[in-house]
């Protein structure tokens, strides 16, 4: 029996981009340096989805949804952290990952900035 295979999508044009959404990279990635950790401690926050979702939104106006660009730095919107163990009368640790996940974002939007600001050419 044969399947059907998906069909294949093609990137999504790059938008026009705008000094200003240059400069939202900028922001997110003070947000990130700014963001709390101290936060997290019982687990994930509104603030941390939210931000979350303000890179995407960052990334999306920058590159274009789904372009070849955007799936580079994507991880950049993985900061929230749900532990597939749990184990009975252990605390999680949800600051350490959160924190190597926020890092994480720090340097792709690094990447992206530079990138946007013609250091690659």
């Amino acid at each position: 029996m044969a399947r059907k295979s998906s069909p294949v999508v093609p990137p999504q044009p790059k938008l026009k981009l705008t000094s200003q959404d240059i400069a939202r990279l900028s922001e997110r990635i003070a947000e990130l340096h700014a963001f709390d950790l101290g936060t997290v401690r019982n687990g994930n926050t509104p603030e941390l989805k939210a931000l979350e979702v303000a890179i995407k939104d960052s990334l999306t106006r920058c590159f274009g949804e789904d372009t070849t660009s955007y799936r580079t730095y994507a991880a950049a919107t993985d900061l929230t952290y749900d532990p597939m163990v749990f184990t009975t009368g252990q605390t999680v640790d949800y600051h350490g990952p959160i924190q190597r996940r926020v890092l994480n974002s720090i340097a792709l939007l690094e990447q992206a900035q530079k990138k946007l600001e013609g250091g690659f050419g």
